[in-house]
């Protein structure tokens, strides 16, 4: 055999050795991520609601000494009755922050802000408590 072809095949042998090491390494990793998250969604989650505030806080000033409740709009037609949803898509993300009285509503495919209003929190006697949007109904 020339020694021409015994470096090639050397060479072929190395190199599938060397993507199959990188594959196996590769999927690993990746699984282990899928596993952590999957044992702890909370971390998933807390991730994003800060990537979210992050990104709401370069368009606005937002309260810095509480964390928001975060909720997804995931049906915009039935929230078109109020004033502060009036412009709202599906996927937005509204941003409450109960002490500061605050509520904002978030385009993140726009990367804007569609909304915000004070936000008026009433306690009942029976514990359960009832946030709306304060909106403006002067003309």
């Amino acid at each position: 055999m020339p020694i021409r072809s015994i470096v090639s095949k050397k060479f072929f042998i190395i190199s599938v050795s060397i993507i199959a090491l990188a594959g196996i390494g590769t999927s690993g990793y990746l699984y282990y991520q899928y596993q952590t998250v999957m044992n702890n969604p909370s971390v998933s989650a807390q991730t994003e609601a800060s990537d979210l505030i992050k990104k709401v806080s370069k368009l606005m000033l937002l309260p810095r000494d509480e964390s928001p409740t975060i909720a997804t709009v995931s049906d915009s037609t039935k929230l078109r009755s109020q004033p502060f949803f009036k412009s709202a898509k599906n996927g937005d993300k509204v941003l409450i922050y109960a002490k500061a009285k605050m509520a904002t509503l978030y385009d993140p495919t726009a990367n804007i802000i569609v909304a915000v209003a004070p936000l008026n929190v009433d306690v009942s006697a029976n514990t359960s408590t009832q946030a709306t949007a304060a909106t403006d109904t002067k003309k």
